[in-house]
């Protein structure tokens, strides 16, 4: 019997041409779901990565706390509906590979999981756009109809998507062996590892450390159909 095999994919600067989470917050942010101290409070870990005070991970963490601050109090189907409306608006920004991607994987047996430190919300429909089987983000506490507390879980940080793609693979009974991920940032490496094999889109002379003596292929965007299908 074949083994199930999968294919973990991360989103921002993978398969899609910026960052989903903070297009999304200002874009909630012109609707009146969230405030413009909520976007100033988003900025503030993301000008500290700019300048050298915070790492990449540390960055991460801190953002996925604001979104999670920003939600806490609004009502679910208010965000979902504004949510839907952002992502109809969206198409354009996914790299041309995206959905070419996705396809073939499916026709080479692939399950398609969209790993992400986006909402799960979000990246529930961002799954829907490319044509991916699942996707896995961060999950929050809802209480009548509220977002009620911050994230059930935290996939910023260094070995966080290797650990939900490890327990996704076991409770789906993918081989990682037989499987491969693709990611761009330093929080994607341990899920690179994890698979047979990982694949960095990013060529910068600061990842390239984390491909030394690893599965793990760094490739350029105008390479990834052509590296990944090899």
């Amino acid at each position: 019997m074949d083994q199930k095999k999968g294919a973990f994919l991360d989103i921002d600067q993978t398969l899609y041409n910026g960052y989903l989470f903070y297009e999304w917050a200002k874009q909630l942010e012109s609707q009146d779901v969230f405030s413009v101290l909520d976007i100033v409070k988003m900025d503030e870990p993301l000008i500290l990565y700019k300048i050298g005070h915070y790492s990449y991970i540390e960055a991460a963490t801190k953002v996925s706390e604001c979104i999670a601050d920003m939600l806490v109090g609004k009502e679910v189907d208010e965000v979902i509906a504004a949510t839907q409306s952002f992502t109809q608006k969206i198409g354009n920004k996914f790299y041309e590979y995206a959905k070419p991607l996705t396809e073939k994987l499916k026709d080479s047996g692939f399950l398609i999981v969209l790993v992400t430190n986006e909402p799960d919300f979000l990246a529930e429909m961002i799954k829907d756009i490319l044509g991916a089987h699942d996707a896995l983000g961060l999950d929050f506490t809802i209480k009548r109809n509220k977002f009620a507390g911050p994230a059930i879980n935290d996939l910023a940080t260094e070995h966080a998507k290797e650990a939900i793609v490890r327990k996704y693979a076991q409770d789906s009974g993918i081989d990682l062996n037989v499987s491969l991920a693709m990611g761009d940032a330093e929080s994607d490496v341990e899920m690179l590892k994890a698979c047979g094999k990982g694949f960095l889109i990013n060529t910068s002379a600061k990842m390239q450390k984390h491909t030394e003596g690893t599965n793990i292929i760094s490739i350029s965007r105008e390479e990834v159909l052509s590296k990944v299908f090899c």
